[in-house]
């Protein structure tokens, strides 16, 4: 049985019929009927960047840490307040692991871009600050996939994150 770093869940399948239905009467999509479900793992690459911005001689640098979290497929970060905790897991083979699109370098990319626009903007910061990137790891996350008919009879694929709880658009290939 194949072993993966999970990232612990929250969201159970009730819950996250709840969350496909509350998100379905906000876009007026309601009422829709489920029409499939299952459960994958989804990956997600997890690490820390360390920003040094020079301030005014005879201050030191400041050194400025944010812990990042990106969607292995899409490419979407996301910043955290705190590094994640996550445990090896022994995978149920009936499940699908999707495997990631964007490698670890892939992902310093994706943070070398984003980071300098973030300081930019939040520290008020305009020259080139010093960038690296540590502790890269690939954890997975559960998502739950739900297929279902909307009120005008198309069908529409979309999954919950079960660790945040947001909803994710996905494909009809990404069902087991």
């Amino acid at each position: 049985m194949p072993s993966i770093d999970l990232v612990q869940s929250t969201v159970n399948r009730e819950h996250a019929r709840e969350l496909i239905e509350a998100w379905a009467e906000k876009k007026h999509l309601a009422p829709i009927t489920f029409i499939r479900e299952g459960l994958i793992y989804y990956p997600y690459y997890h690490g820390q960047s360390i920003t040094s911005i020079k301030r005014i001689f005879p201050l030191p640098p400041r050194e400025v840490k944010h812990n990042w979290l990106l969607d292995a497929i899409t490419g979407r970060p996301f910043m955290l307040s705190q590094p994640l905790n996550s445990s090896p897991f022994g995978v149920d083979e009936t499940k699908k692991i999707l495997d990631p699109v964007i490698d670890k370098q892939g992902f310093k990319e994706n943070i070398l871009d984003h980071l300098p626009r973030f300081i930019m903007r939040y520290y008020k910061y305009f020259y080139t600050p010093n960038i690296t990137i540590e502790n890269i790891s690939l954890y997975y996350m559960e998502v739950w996939l739900f297929n279902f008919s909307l009120s005008d009879g198309k069908e529409s694929f979309l999954g919950v994150n079960c660790w945040s709880g947001n909803i994710m658009e996905l494909e009809e290939n990404q069902f087991s």
